[in-house]
Order: C-alpha cells, then sequence, then structure tokens
C-alpha cells in the first residue's frame, strides 16, 4: 500500500460540526474537538500497512527486522479558513544496543465534504531522545498568515545531564511542507556540575502580524536558581530564505 495514493473515508455527520462561537477567531481554532468520522482505530487501520509495507521492503535482504516499537497516537483536530484537518503523530522506539532511540512521524488528514482524506505524511519529522523516549506532541502554533506548526518534542538525559528541543514542521494552505521549519532548544541542565553549573531555558513564540511567516521571538533565562529565573537574553528571528536561523548562543548542546 502507498500512501501517495488518496485514501478516503466516509464520515457520518449526523449535525452540523461548527457554531460561529467554535470556529474561532476568522476561522481559526487549533483545538477543535473530536470530529465524526475520524475515529483512532480508523487512522490506526489507515496508516498501520505504510510501515507493514516498509518493514517488509526494510528486510528483502534477509537482514533481522529491526525491534521498533510504535504508537499510532489519537488524530488532533484543527480549522482554518481553508478547512478542517487532524494530524495525527506516531512514536517510533528502536532500540538497538548500547544506544536508545527514537523518532516521531506526522501524518496530516483533511476533510472534504464528509470524507477524510490522508493527504501527506512527514517521516522522523522530530522529537527523538534518551532511554526509549520517541518524543511526543506538543502543541499546534500558528507561525504565518496562512499557516500552522506542528510541534514535537524531544529530549533525555545523559549521566545526569539533560537537554530538550521542539522540533516544528509546517502545514500552509492545508499542505504538509517538505523540511522542517525550525528547531528550537528548550533547556539544558548539566546537572549541577560545580566548577561550571549550567540550567538555561528558552521560551520561544511566533509574533503575529499582516507577515506570511511572523517573525520568532526567543527568550533565555538562567535557571540556576531555582527561586528566581534571570534573563540572560532575547532575539526577534526573521523567516529568511525559507527557514528560521537561530543564532548559535541560543542553541544547547551538552
Amino acid at each position: 500500500m502507498k500512501l501517495d495514493k488518496i485514501i478516503v473515508i466516509t464520515a457520518v455527520v449526523f449535525a452540523p460540526l461548527f457554531s460561529t462561537a467554535a470556529q474561532g477567531k476568522n476561522g481559526w481554532n487549533l483545538k477543535l474537538t473530536n470530529q465524526p468520522g475520524l475515529t483512532k482505530a480508523m487512522v490506526q487501520s489507515r496508516i498501520q500497512p505504510f510501515y507493514d509495507e516498509r518493514d517488509v521492503d526494510n528486510n528483502l535482504d534477509g537482514i533481522e527486522e529491526r525491534p521498533i516499537k510504535r504508537n499510532i497516537n489519537s488524530p488532533h483536530f484543527f480549522q482554518t479558513p481553508k478547512g478542517v484537518y487532524a494530524i495525527v503523530v506516531v512514536q517510533n522506539i528502536a532500540r538497538q544496543e548500547p544506544r536508545i532511540s527514537g523518532w516521531c512521524d506526522v501524518f496530516l488528514f483533511g476533510r472534504k465534504n464528509s470524507k477524510w482524506l490522508l493527504t501527506g505524511r512527514k517521516l522522523m519529522a522530530g522529537g527523538g531522545g534518551t532511554n526509549g523516549y520517541a518524543g511526543e506532541f506538543k502543541e499546534l502554533l500558528r507561525t504565518g498568515q496562512n499557516s500552522v506548526g506542528v510541534v514535537i518534542k524531544g529530549g533525555g538525559s545523559i549521566m545526569g545531564h539533560a537537554l530538550a528541543s521542539d522540533d516544528i514542521i509546517k502545514i500552509e494552505n492545508g499542505k504538509l511542507l517538505p523540511g522542517s521549519l525550525v528547531s528550537i532548544s528548550t533547556y539544558i541542565d548539566n546537572g549541577g556540575d560545580d566548577a561550571n553549573p549550567r540550567c538555561e531555558k528558552n521560551t520561544y513564540k511566533f509574533i503575529p502580524s499582516q507577515k506570511k511567516n511572523y517573525d520568532l521571538q526567543l527568550i533565555t533565562t538562567d535557571c540556576t536558581d531555582t527561586k528566581k529565573h534571570r534573563k540572560t537574553a532575547s532575539v526577534t528571528v526573521l523567516y529568511i530564505n525559507g527557514r528560521y536561523k537561530i543564532p548559535d548562543n541560543f542553541r544547547f548542546e551538552l
């Protein structure tokens, strides 16, 4: 089964889906309640054959199948002026000694009349970490006049050191775009190293405007003092040449 073929799911609609209040401002609502015609079970039945096929393709050379634990999550519904959509995040945990790693895939469904169409996918969209953490869906954000960002958080710890990040992929005008919009470091802690203690957090937001792609604001705070977080730096990053280029001093590495 190939996912580049449109998959159709028929929805049974018993009542109007949205009131004026439910539609949100200017037709935007990034936190819709569950919609008829697209349940978790239905999503799993459409997505699982894709993975089954890939498993066969990957083992044609006789190599033993990689032990991957996979979790196909419930759909998250949202609305834009272009229509009603759902994203499904799939967590993949690949156990290969001595490393244990993981990642998240994202699938996009769109509703047309009373039918749901599987319209796009992004493999290894983000997430990942250590100790079996594949990452997980965090939230949906407005990233521009016609775009939505799917935020996948990841992270892990090594010998008491912790690191976390958010990977954001882009849906524009109802289409899941290739590539990554931006990856943002959100947390680092070196475990209270006596010689050089370090604990920093990045918070961020996309600043609403009339721009096609909003500016991205980041603020770094020092969290070595747990009683009082101190702002240490801030920056506004513009969308240039198809991406946000995060300054090096806002990137965390262990």
